[in-house]
């Protein structure tokens, strides 16, 4: 083998690893406060056990992930939340949308979410609640699914290109299982949320609960971002769930606008 060759060998090498650590740091994040087991990580990342067990180590000597107090569990540690800080502003559309999200809550009463792309994931970056006595808070903010688990992420990933959803897929192969979902029956999903333009289900994560979200478009005309709406199934039908696409709609173009005048500005 050449030195170049061998180099090159290397590179991947070093490269798997770091994707590995990478894949490991992301399912601590998805499991927040509650933490994850070791057999968690290693089904969640495709690992095995060992190979999960060194990866933490390291992790843990480092500070980005930390032993929970009976030591059964792992949890992102608090160094990965302060090199998250370096950025005075990670999500300027969370900024942009504060005024929309509100808007919608004032309109409807319900609680309103925007949601993220985050590499294979989708990431709850914001929630506000309406003025309803039963507010449906299914979500938390920072919470972590695969893409297209939940409807903010299943929004996203409708408009993305069809290879770049393949992939994507074929990627979240192992955690989709996870929710008893395979391939075909996203894809399933994906053509009615491109028909109609929007997302409902029926069944949300809570039981008894319906969520409405809508796509919201970067100036390249792909989906930078997903505007949701969660309420009680009585409150939330299908019937009423259209008759506040509109309203979705005209706020999240809002948020585009917004987000596409404040990239301009700082190019």
């Amino acid at each position: 083998m050449s030195s170049d060759a061998a180099e090159a060998v290397k590179a991947t090498q070093g490269a798997q690893s770091l994707r590995r650590a990478v894949a490991v740091l992301r399912a601590l994040a998805a499991a927040q406060d509650r933490g994850a087991s070791l057999a968690d990580i290693a089904a969640q990342c495709g690992l095995t056990r060992p190979t999960a067990h060194r990866m933490l180590q390291v992790l843990v000597e480092e500070g980005l992930a930390e032993r929970s107090p009976r030591g059964t569990r792992y949890l992102i540690g608090r160094d990965a939340t302060l090199l998250g800080m370096a950025r005075a502003s990670p999500f300027p559309i969370r900024a942009v949308a504060e005024p929309f999200l509100r808007r919608v809550c004032e309109a409807t009463g319900d609680s309103t979410v925007l949601t993220l792309r985050s590499g294979p994931d989708s990431i709850c970056v914001d929630r506000r609640t309406g003025s309803y006595p039963i507010q449906v808070m299914a979500v938390a903010v920072g919470a972590r699914l695969p893409l297209g688990v939940g409807v903010g992420g299943l929004t996203i990933l409708a408009f993305l290109p069809d290879a770049e959803i393949a992939q994507l897929l074929q990627r979240n192969e192992g955690r989709l299982a996870r929710y008893r979902l395979t391939a075909a029956a996203l894809l399933e999903r994906v053509r009615e949320v491109r028909e109609r333009r929007y997302a409902f289900t029926e069944t949300g994560v809570i039981p008894g609960t319906h969520v409405l979200a809508v796509p919201v478009f970067g100036q390249d005309e792909r989906p930078v971002a997903a505007l949701s709406i969660n309420a009680m199934a009585q409150r939330l039908p299908r019937r009423r769930a259209q008759q506040l696409v509109p309203l979705l709609m005209e706020q999240a173009a809002g948020i585009a606008r917004e987000h596409a005048q404040l990239a301009g500005s700082k190019g």
